[in-house]
């Protein structure tokens, strides 16, 4: 309870400074102020995080330190500024004007309600359910573990890459309470913020264009309403928040003023550091912001351009670079081990390829999240497919580097499922009229919406051509229909039509079915009877992968090792390492290369031995692809002793080796 009071002092120190800060600015528009204030805040944080990473200071009092520092500065420059204050009239007024809106338009209230429900809903898994995402607990909560253990964020020996060479902002959030609980139980607060503020961004924008009201609340209801959007705002995913950055970005681009161009610059250089899928959304906001500098100044449209790249080039140096410098120094390439990046990219961009690409990302709109009795439909999805690949001369492997999702989705599982019935009947529709063929002939209002649509339509080009394709990458689509929610905004009627009934009915039962029915936190028990309040922790966290055959070999170890025990872990890429640093965070774990192990023969270094598997998988540098090798059991010293195996017909074995003396 102690640390948890330490992360509250942290974070209400941060939003103090940051309030402090964001005041000085005098923002006119108390919505632009939050979002200058967010920018603030975690911008602090990554810089303090960094700067006590050289230091090898990344720990509470370390991290508290910082922060009072930069709070005692904000005071001096506010106290020196006036001290100026926010106005909170917007508020009321904003009040007034939704509940007059909710009343007006019944279809509005009844819409709020689920929205509410599936909010509430979302918090309470935040805050009850274990973290149970494979990639998480493979390296964006291992990662964290071993910033904690080292107190640095400098690169270290791992045999899963994507601990190292991934951008690690995104992850800072993650580190921030971990500092303190050396738990995970706050791990999906980033994404649950960056819910609010999308929310936030989307409201500010919608109001900007001066739409109604009620357009507007119609567009935040029904993109909350979206399967994936509800699943991933109380999850450890990312795209939530790189969404958030990126339409930060936009927004105050669009705004066309000093301040906001400057922390528009500023919000894109956060989202550099955020996760890798946002390259393939630059050549989308390259051009929409072009257009936007074209449509407001004409003949000098390049000078909110330069203003924007002067800030842009030195924030990114000092928000982003941290990751992409460390890759250069220690491999050479600023993305990382050339074998994990030329694996997932396209060996060669091919029309073939291109076309195959995009049929799949088109198809995958074709979701039917939470309705399981649809499962006959899958016969004429394949068959549609089939023939499209056929009608262009395509194989149907072109493209893919590995899993295909090859029937309609059903599941509630952030994994998997994306925008349902309003993806397809609503959202595709609107950004092929709006998006790509009106776009340049639309009105002041309709021209920006229609332009958040085209950047879905150019980031579905660029993806298909860049990237190979896998069914994990439909959750980059999820960052795209966050920037371009606003294109919603066209499809509200104030009549009480049948369209708009139908819609109203799809998005409640997203809200209430989709929320409770979460696959991987389901509130409502599965059919296999797993829920959050009749499951073992244990159970949530690890049954959807192999990592659930580990818990025996962890039991025995959290009984039979003290406090600060050397364990060394053999593990392969795609294996779960979070739960060993989660256990007890004294451990000295390491990440074990067999091989390396072996020819440097320091066993004696480590107190217990974890191998997963007969087999290392795992990608090493200066090597073309992922390299497999056998595990030989019999160099393992005699001073070791195999003291537990774990074993599953189906799933790799867990070997404990303790050492029985040096």
């Amino acid at each position: 309870m102690f640390e948890f009071i330490l992360f509250l002092t942290s974070f209400f120190i941060v939003l103090a400074s940051s309030y402090l800060l964001t005041s000085v600015l005098r923002v006119k528009s108390f919505l632009n102020s939050i979002i200058f204030l967010a920018l603030i805040s975690v911008s602090q944080l990554i810089i303090s995080v960094e700067i006590l990473s050289l230091l090898k200071l990344v720990n509470k009092t370390g991290l508290l330190g910082v922060n009072f520092i930069i709070l005692i500065t904000s005071w001096l420059i506010w106290s020196w500024n006036g001290r100026p204050k926010q106005d909170f009239d917007e508020i009321k007024n904003a009040r007034i004007k939704i509940w007059q809106a909710l009343i007006r338009d019944k279809i509005l209230l009844i819409l709020f309600c689920g929205f509410i429900f599936s909010s509430l809903i979302n918090l309470f898994l935040l805050v009850s359910a274990p973290t149970c995402l494979g990639d998480c607990l493979a390296y964006h909560l291992a990662r964290v573990g071993v910033w904690i253990q080292n107190q640095t964020l400098i690169h270290y020996e791992t045999t899963c890459v994507r601990q190292v060479i991934f951008p690690i902002n995104s992850d800072i959030l993650l580190l921030w309470p971990m500092i303190f609980t050396k738990k995970d139980y706050l791990a999906g607060f980033s994404q649950y913020f960056a819910y609010w503020g999308n929310l936030v961004v989307l409201f500010a924008l919608l109001t900007h264009l001066k739409l109604s009201i009620r357009r507007v609340l119609w567009t935040l209801f029904i993109f909350a309403s979206l399967p994936v959007v509800i699943l991933q705002s109380s999850s450890t995913q990312n795209d939530l928040v790189l969404g958030f950055f990126l339409f930060s970005s936009l927004y105050l681009f669009i705004k066309q003023e000093n301040k906001t161009l400057i922390f528009s610059a500023i919000a894109l250089s956060i989202a550099l550091g955020i996760k890798s899928s946002v390259f393939f959304f630059l050549p989308a906001i390259g051009l929409v912001y072009l257009l936007i500098s074209i449509k407001n100044k004409g003949r000098y449209f390049y000078k909110p351009l330069l203003i924007y790249v002067s800030i842009l080039i030195p924030a990114f140096i000092i928000l982003s670079s941290f990751s992409y410098v460390l890759n250069y120094v220690n491999f050479g390439n600023p993305m990382g081990i050339q074998s994990y990046v030329q694996e997932h990219a396209q060996n060669s961009v091919t029309y073939k390829f291109f076309v195959a690409n995009l049929i799949r990302y088109l198809f995958s709109f074709i979701d039917l999240t939470g309705f399981e009795v649809t499962h006959n439909l899958n016969f004429i999805f394949l068959f549609l497919k089939a023939a499209l690949f056929s009608f262009f001369g395509i194989k149907e492997e072109y493209g893919v580097i590995g899993t295909e999702l090859i029937t309609i989705n059903t599941l509630p599982s952030e994994m998997f499922a994306l925008f349902g019935i309003i993806g397809f009947l609503v959202f595709l529709p609107l950004i092929f009229r709006y998006g790509l063929i009106r776009v340049l002939h639309s009105k002041n209002r309709t021209f920006i919406i229609g332009l958040t649509g085209l950047i879905t339509v150019i980031f579905l080009l660029t993806i298909s051509a860049l990237l190979g394709y896998k069914v994990w990458n439909l959750r980059y689509l999820v960052t795209a229909i966050v920037l371009s929610s606003p294109i919603f905004a066209l499809s509200y009627t104030r009549k009480r039509n049948l369209f708009k009934i139908l819609i109203c009915l799809i998005a409640l039962f997203s809200y209430f079915k989709v929320s409770t029915c979460n696959y991987l936190r389901p509130i409502i028990p599965t059919q296999e009877g797993r829920s959050i309040f009749t499951s073992s922790k244990n159970e949530l966290k690890c049954f959807f992968d192999n990592g659930a055959q580990f818990c025996p070999a962890l039991s025995y170890i959290k009984l039979n090792a003290p406090d600060n025990t050397k364990i060394g872990i053999i593990f392969s890429e795609y294996d779960l390492y979070y739960p060993f640093f989660e256990e007890n965070p004294t451990w000295r774990i390491s990440q074990l290369n067999y091989q390396d192990l072996i020819r440097r023969k320091n066993f004696n270094a480590y107190d217990f031995l974890v191998i997963s598997g007969k087999e290392q998988s795992i990608y090493e540098y200066n090597k073309e692809k992922m390299s497999i090798k056998s595990i030989d059991f019999s160099k393992i010293p005699d001073n070791f002793e195999l003291v537990n195996l774990n074993y599953s017909q189906k799933k790799p074995a867990y070997y404990v080796y303790k050492k029985v003396h040096d």
